[in-house]
């Protein structure tokens, strides 16, 4: 212990020799976790304040053979660890712990290696539960992504989004599909009832739309203006399609009046572009443009067709080309 106490408060005088009741006044009553760890990931010691911060009591963290370290931190861990043994004063690091109750407690560490011949390497750790904080970061992460008027996700979101599947299809040599949506005339709504009206009938659809795509891996998001872009990961051009026009009729469902959207009887409509890539063995674009330029060919076709419907156009990906053919839904 007195090893431990060293590492922690330093080489003073009155750390040379330190009794009982200093180690307990400050680390056993400290309002962080201290725990000794071996590089094999046992502990050696753990202070009383885990059972306050974790459910587990120093003897249950001893001794249960449940795996407390999430197993996508452990590289990290393990790089600082090794950032140690070569020399490295202190480490800081975040990390999730499993609480007693099955939750993860994200915690924030600062590490540091007793060196000693009777302590073998192992490391001390000070640490503190910063899970709140972790959440707070997250729900400020998810409104960066968000756009304000509509509640779905913005423009930034879409693009990052797009390029993972993107590269995720190119590397399965599957498909994907995105769709593109245009409220039809919308000028004309925010002229005619006024810019609040505007506001609300772009939420209304958004959110319609949002309600109807439920896959985990699917995005909706507003692309600019009244355009709504949708990414479709693992979906061919006929489910595509399909989800187009159900998307197509429950807009015109909501009956919102557009007396400028003569094409549509004076009710809010969309026009709906559909491109689909199919990736092939050999293919290889760097970037999304290709189907960016493809869903927005699809979306002038079907506006230029009458508006209120849905145009296809598919993009092949084979030997470093893609090939746009464009046809009505």
């Amino acid at each position: 212990m007195k090893k431990l106490y060293r590492k922690l408060f330093g080489a003073s005088a009155a750390v040379e020799n330190p009794g009982p009741v200093d180690f307990k006044a400050l680390t056993e009553h400290s309002g962080d976790l201290i725990v000794q760890v071996g590089q094999d990931f046992k502990l050696r010691y753990v202070s009383p304040s885990a059972k306050a911060i974790l459910g587990w009591t120093p003897e249950e963290m001893l001794h249960q053979q449940v795996n407390l370290l999430n197993s996508d931190d452990r590289p990290r861990i393990e790089a600082s660890m090794l950032r140690l043994v070569a020399g490295a004063p202190r480490e800081q690091i975040s990390f999730r712990v499993k609480r007693k109750d099955g939750d993860w407690a994200w915690m924030e560490g600062s590490a540091s290696i007793i060196r000693d011949a009777e302590s073998s390497g192992d490391m001390v750790v000070v640490m503190r539960d910063i899970s709140e904080r972790k959440r707070m970061e997250e729900e400020l992460g998810e409104l960066a992504f968000r756009d304000k008027l509509t509640g779905i996700a913005n423009r930034r979101k879409f693009d990052e989004v797009l390029e993972n599947e993107w590269q995720r299809c190119l590397r399965s040599q599957g498909h994907m599909s995105l769709l593109l949506l245009d409220i039809d005339h919308f000028k004309g709504v925010n002229d005619r009832y006024g810019h609040q009206v505007g506001d609300d009938c772009l939420r209304s659809v958004a959110q319609t739309v949002q309600s109807l795509i439920s896959r985990p891996a699917d995005l909706v998001a507003r692309y600019g203006g009244e355009e709504i872009g949708v990414v479709l990961p693992d979906t061919d051009q006929e489910g595509a399609l399909q989800i187009a026009e159900t998307l197509r009729q429950s807009v015109q469902a909501l009956r919102i009046p557009n007396q400028d959207n003569h094409e549509g009887s004076g009710v809010v409509t969309v026009s709906i572009g559909v491109a689909t890539a199919f990736s092939r063995v050999g293919g290889r674009i760097a970037m999304p443009e290709g189907l960016l330029m493809a869903v927005d060919h699809a979306l002038y076709q079907a506006k230029h067709e009458g508006r209120n419907r849905v145009a296809s156009s598919m993009l092949l990906m084979s030997a470093g080309e893609g090939n746009s053919s464009a046809s009505a839904g």
